[in-house]
C-alpha cells in the first residue's frame, strides 16, 4: 500500500447517501460496517506493531491519504510483507503534515475468500477514534470500497504493480 487516490473524500457525520431506498451499494453496507468495527477492535494496540519493511517513520503522502504518513503491519503480514496472507493488516495513519494531528487511518486485510476479484482484501477507513469514515454520498467506507467506480481504494490499488494490489512491492 502506498501514496495514492485510494479512497472518496471521507465524513463522518452519518448523513444520508442521498440514494434511493432501494439502490443497495456494493460496499458499506451493515455487514461491512460490522465487520469494520471488529477490525478496529483487532487493531488495539497497532502502533506497537512493526512498521512496514523500508517505511519506518514519517513517509511523504498524496491525496486522499494526507502529506505524511506512517505505516504498521501485523505479524502476520510482517512474516512475508512481500506477499501477505490470510489475516495480514496493513495500517496507515494519515496526517496533513508531519508531526500534526491524525487525520484518518486507512486498513486493509487480507481475508480468504472475502474478495477473490480483488486480491481477497477488505478496506476500511477510520476517524482517529475508530469511527467508521464515510464518502461524500454518505457511503460507509469499508468493504469493497470503489468497487465498479472510479474512484476508491480498489480502483487506485489495482494499478499496482503484480496484482497484490499493495505499492509498496512495485
Amino acid at each position: 500500500m502506498g501514496p495514492g487516490g485510494c479512497e472518496s473524500s471521507p465524513r463522518s457525520d452519518g448523513g444520508s447517501s442521498g440514494m434511493a431506498d432501494d439502490v443497495t451499494p456494493r460496499f458499506g453496507g451493515p455487514r461491512d460496517t460490522s465487520k469494520a468495527r471488529q477490525l478496529w477492535d483487532e487493531m488495539d494496540g497497532y502502533t506497537t506493531w512493526s512498521p512496514y519493511p523500508g517505511m519506518a517513520g514519517w513517509q511523504p503522502g498524496e491525496s486522499p491519504h494526507g502529506n505524511a504518513l506512517k505505516y504498521y503491519i501485523n505479524s502476520i503480514a510482517a512474516g512475508n510483507a512481500e506477499n501477505p496472507g490470510n489475516g495480514s493488516i496493513i495500517v496507515m495513519e494519515n496526517y496533513g503534515t508531519e508531526g500534526g494531528p491524525l487525520m484518518t487511518v486507512s486498513v486493509m486485510k487480507k481475508v480468504r475468500g472475502y474478495d477473490p476479484d480483488n486480491a481477497d482484501w477488505f478496506w476500511v477507513k477510520y476517524g482517529p477514534d475508530g469511527t467508521v469514515m464515510r464518502d461524500l454520498k454518505g457511503i460507509t467506507l469499508a468493504g469493497r470500497v470503489g468497487v465498479g467506480m472510479s474512484d476508491g481504494c480498489i480502483n487506485c490499488h489495482l494499478h499496482a504493480g503484480g496484482g497484490d494490489y499493495l505499492f509498496s512491492n512495485d
